[in-house]
């Protein structure tokens, strides 16, 4: 349970960002959102507030710490979720594409957690959690995001051991409905005559998947869990062979 537990999620207004805000508040956290607007957030709650903040800004990162260090004093849950896709292949991608990708795949979490430190350091049991897409360890269309997530699974043992002892996690997504769900795969899932050749737990996954996982790093149920990169992928990213990133 995550009674009072105040938590702070960015990409809020995506599928897994919006399925975890729902799962927080279930049970009992108060979160703040931030990330594109979504309509659904009229119906969260009393428990459920919106801040506008671009957390690619520092200056818009520290006017959010003010905000939380004065309403709560304290910041228990910090989750990050990859909010936007950057496909291409090298040949097709321009400086700004690069520039754009680094800022919300890499700085951003980076920004966040560094200057949320301190609110974290003031919570019984911190979590630090960084939720992104798998399929930036697969070649083809998402080097960038290889690039950029790569960098970021390396942060999450780096934050680990200057943060002690705030935990610091990582959640890499698979195949996700209404997730950064690119058509062909969607399509190429469907056709399959052997599914379990694809995904071997024979399914597409969903949002909730993803937060029942953030939802249990964020509980003290998971308090001895930390500098872990863990797959929610139904097993595409272990036994792909197109996988690059094996190591974590």
């Amino acid at each position: 349970m995550l009674n009072n537990k105040i938590a702070l999620i960015t990409g809020v207004g995506t599928g897994i960002g919006l399925a975890t805000a729902k799962r927080y508040l279930k049970e009992g956290a108060k979160v703040i959102g931030v990330g594109d607007y979504n309509k659904e957030f009229d119906d969260l709650g009393a428990n459920f507030e919106y801040f506008k903040c671009d957390v690619t800004d520092e200056k818009n990162i520290v006017e959010l710490k003010e905000h939380i260090s004065k309403k709560y004093g304290v910041l228990d849950i910090l989750l990050t979720i990859c909010d936007k896709e950057y496909r291409g292949k090298m040949s097709e991608v321009d400086a700004d594409t690069i520039n754009q990708a680094s800022k919300h795949i890499l700085t951003a979490p980076i920004l966040l957690s560094k200057n949320l430190k301190d609110l974290l350091a003031k919570s019984t049991l911190a979590s630090v959690i960084f939720d992104f897409p798998i399929s930036a360890f697969m070649v083809d269309k998402n080097y960038l995001e290889s690039i950029y997530n790569l960098a970021l699974a390396d942060y999450v043992r780096q934050a680990t051991a200057q943060f002690r002892p705030i935990r610091v996690n990582g959640v890499m997504f698979g195949l996700i409905k209404n997730h950064f769900l690119a058509k062909e795969d969607e399509e190429r899932f469907a056709k399959a005559e052997k599914k379990e050749t694809m995904i071997p737990s024979q399914r597409l996954g969903t949002c909730e998947d993803v937060a029942n996982l953030n939802n249990f790093l964020a509980d003290e149920l998971s308090k001895f869990f930390n500098s872990a990169l863990i797959p929610v992928d139904g097993g595409y990213y272990t036994t792909n062979p197109r996988s690059m990133g094996n190591s974590f």
